[in-house]
């Protein structure tokens, strides 16, 4: 029998605008990054799979990357 302990949130404060823009005062050259789908760049250990697996019409279906809606996704990315 498997137990599955809750999950506990990660816990990362977003910084305010003003302290992402200060390291930025004396910069010359700068990009954009478009993080669009981002968590889906991270692939999730194998011991978490069994966490995120969601039962749909087809079966179950474990996620191989990290989706939205996981509670510590912002904090992890």
């Amino acid at each position: 029998m498997i137990t599955i302990s809750p999950l506990e949130a990660d816990k990362y404060p977003l910084p305010t605008l003003e302290e992402m823009l200060a390291p930025l005062a004396d910069g010359s050259a700068f990009s954009k990054l478009d993080l669009f789908n981002a968590y889906l760049q991270l692939e999730v250990p194998p011991e978490s799979k069994l966490l995120l697996t969601i039962n749909t019409h087809r079966g179950l279906h474990k996620y191989q990357c990290l989706n939205d809606g996981v509670a510590s996704a912002l904090a992890i990315f």
